[in-house]
């Protein structure tokens, strides 16, 4: 999550045929369908894990290792805070988010992608992420 900003559910519910390996890119459609192969199922196959699961997975492993409570949320936080800090536009970060646009044009008129200017921004949140990661020694 703190590499893409993804939401919890859209990473828990991530399928296989969402993920285009040769164009390096991650389909979110905003709808799912039932019965699909799911990259992290239930131990019984029937659907995604669900949003919850990923939180006690979370609070069993900084119980371990001594760490203040966070939630994944704080991870799509940092990331929103820290791709400003690499100079990525508030318009860009929206989107790579999949914030909703609510102005009219948005909404009603601009169909583009933006695939391109998200690549970019994603090539210079890694840059940046990976700098930090140098920094502490990772």
């Amino acid at each position: 999550m703190l590499l893409t900003g993804s939401r919890v559910g859209e990473i828990a519910g991530l399928r296989w045929d969402e993920i285009n390996f040769h164009e390096k890119i991650i389909l979110l459609p905003s709808e799912r369908t039932k019965n699909e192969i799911y990259l992290f199922p239930t131990s019984n196959n029937t659907g995604p894990q669900k949003v919850d699961g990923f939180s006690q997975a979370i609070d069993r492993l900084l119980k371990k290792i001594t760490i203040d409570k966070f939630t994944p949320r704080d991870l799509r936080r940092t990331f929103k805070t820290l791709t400003d800090k690499a100079g990525i536009s508030k318009e860009i970060r929206d989107r790579l988010q999949n914030h909703s646009l609510q102005d009219v044009s948005s909404l009603h008129y601009d169909k583009y992608d933006y695939l391109k200017e998200k690549r970019a921004a994603m090539n210079i949140w890694n840059d940046y992420l990976m700098g930090i990661l140098d920094k502490v020694g990772y």
